[in-house]
């Protein structure tokens, strides 16, 4: 079963909160303004408030601290996910429930690990999106519930060593390179890379580098 599958099998629970103030994040003006409509006309959710960027969304947080935020992953002037990791400091107690355009499992690990209680497609329908957002808001992390998929797996398996070296062939650095760099020897480097091709079941440092962003153990620099 999918990730969003999994996620989605979690919202049957039909949990009804208090109501709840909710700040909305997305750069599309229709899609965010019909969501805060589509909960506005709902009687357990009170003030929605919707911001279009990172920082309009980072100030709504820390003036409403609302009980819910919806952040949308790709957002001008940054990404949901960095909101996320700055919601603590900006609104504590605040849950939030990204929105992506694609479900990855690179997305749903970085979610998961930055604090977001569920993960869903842009594309739910709106029954679905309104029982994760009460879940939520009554409490459950649906992304906590949901067991650690393999692809996780694999990508913790992988040593600090083992990333930087990923990290450093994502930047177009050969092994003779990194190994300057590192200041270890050439088959040292060699035989870490090997290694990292065995344990994310590769066969080319080329096939390492994208299962690895796949998975979001690393990041490709595209400045």
């Amino acid at each position: 079963m999918s990730i969003i599958a999994n996620v989605e099998s979690e919202l049957r629970a039909g949990v009804t909160p208090d109501r709840c103030d909710v700040v909305v994040v997305d750069d599309h003006a229709v899609l965010a303004g019909a969501l805060a409509s589509a909960l506005s006309n709902q009687p357990d959710f009170d003030l929605i408030l919707t911001a279009g960027d990172v920082e309009a969304g980072a100030r709504l947080m820390a003036q409403v601290r609302p009980r819910l935020a919806v952040l949308d992953v790709r957002l001008d002037g940054g990404d949901g996910l960095t909101l996320l990791a700055e919601l603590p400091t900006l609104s504590p107690g605040t849950r939030a429930l990204v929105l992506t355009a694609h479900v990855q499992p690179a997305v749903v690990s970085r979610a998961r690990k930055l604090g977001a209680y569920a993960v869903l497609a842009k594309g739910t329908t709106l029954p679905d999106l309104l029982r994760a957002l009460r879940a939520v808001a009554a409490g459950r992390n649906l992304l906590a519930e949901l067991p650690v998929g393999s692809d996780e797996g694999r990508g913790q398996r992988l040593t600090v060593r083992e990333t930087e070296i990923l990290q450093l062939l994502a930047a177009g650095r050969d092994p003779a390179q990194i190994s300057r760099q590192l200041g270890l020897s050439t088959h040292t480097i060699r035989d870490h890379v090997k290694s990292i091709r065995s344990k994310l079941g590769v066969q080319t440092q080329l096939a390492a580098v994208a299962e690895a962003v796949h998975l979001g153990i690393i990041e490709l620099d595209t400045r």
